[in-house]
């Protein structure tokens, strides 16, 4: 079993969503059906 854990970056503003989380959605599709393979998303708040 492996565990892989993705920042999820959570920012201000809604349109700011748009230019974030990308990479991890992709990685999360890509890891969606294997085997013995568990991913964490750790939120992470933008304060700037």
């Amino acid at each position: 079993m492996i565990t892989i854990v993705l920042p999820e970056f959570l920012p201000r503003r809604w349109w700011q969503h748009v230019l974030h989380n990308q990479t991890a959605l992709l990685i999360k599709a890509a890891l969606l059906f294997r085997r013995n393979t568990v991913v964490a998303d750790v939120p992470y708040r933008l304060k700037r």
